[in-house]
């Protein structure tokens, strides 16, 4: 694979099993979900930081492999809105790349649209109340995402990205919140 990454397949496999387990898992006394979620959200870890630098090909290939393992694709939401609480702790701001990816490599599993769009205007402010200009990194987003599936308003993934800080929930409930 390119740039030394590790083979997608192997991936595939650790993500396949992983989401076997969240559909399998069942309460118990010792509540394995904690130990399973943190699994999963290292696997994710691995892949967000593994995305930018693969070809589109492989891009395309792990957004199919995420929509393929649902139990394990709903984790990215946790991953970019958990990095929203980061946004507003001690925690600094860096995470907004990471979450703009899980948001791309997620592509069409957020479910409601109006949620998503929520999603992104809470990144977009908190991003912009950290002093972070975040125009370049939604456009960074947007260059590795998906543009053959119409997600919303006519709009790719790839699209939504770029052009979200022209949208009509942008202008009406994200900018009059920016810092001035």
């Amino acid at each position: 694979m390119a740039d030394g990454t590790k083979d997608l397949g192997t991936f595939e496999a650790r993500v396949g099993e992983l989401d076997a387990r969240r559909w399998a898992w069942k309460w118990s006394p010792q509540n394995p979900l904690p130990q399973l979620e943190a699994e999963i959200l290292q696997v994710l870890e691995e892949l967000i930081n593994m995305y930018p630098n693969v070809t589109e090909e492989q891009r395309s290939y792990i957004r199919r492999m995420i929509q393929k393992l649902p139990g394990v694709g709903m984790y990215l939401q946790a991953v970019a809105a958990g990095d929203i609480r980061k946004f507003k702790s001690d925690i600094a701001p860096e995470r907004l790349y990471p979450a703009l990816i899980a948001v791309s490599m997620a592509n069409s599993i957020f479910g409601d649209y109006r949620d998503f769009i929520v999603l992104l205007g809470s990144l977009w402010l908190c991003a912009a109340q950290a002093r972070i200009d975040p125009t370049p990194y939604f456009k960074s987003a947007a260059a590795l995402s998906d543009s053959n599936e119409i997600l919303l308003d006519g709009l790719s993934m790839k699209a939504l990205l770029a052009t979200f800080h022209n949208s009509a929930y942008f202008k009406e409930d994200v900018q009059p919140f920016l810092p001035k």
